[in-house]
C-alpha cells in the first residue's frame, strides 16, 4: 500500500549530506527565479512576502526535517 512505501522511504533517517544537498539544489533553483517567477508564485500561493518566504526556508534545518519525516511515517496517508 501508499502507506507502507512512505513508511519505509521515511524509516531511515536523514543524512546531513542528503538534506545539505538537497537544500542547495533547491537554493539554486530559488535563486534562478525570475521577477515574473516571483510574481506569480506570490499571487498563486498568497504569500505575503517573497522575502519572508526565502528566509523561512533558508532556516530550515535537519533536525525540523526529521521531525516532518517521523511524524508523516507514523501517520496514515489519505488515499
Amino acid at each position: 500500500s501508499i502507506n507502507n512505501a512512505i513508511s519505509s522511504l521515511l524509516a531511515g533517517k536523514i543524512t546531513d549530506e542528503e538534506f545539505t544537498k538537497a537544500k542547495t539544489e533547491v537554493l539554486t533553483e530559488i535563486n534562478g527565479k525570475t521577477a515574473v517567477d516571483w510574481w506569480l508564485d506570490a499571487d498563486t500561493f498568497r504569500l505575503t512576502s517573497v522575502s519572508e518566504d526565502r528566509q523561512s526556508f533558508e532556516k530550515v534545518s535537519l533536525r525540523d526535517v526529521q521531525t516532518v519525516a517521523e511524524r508523516v511515517s507514523k501517520n496514515p496517508v489519505v488515499t
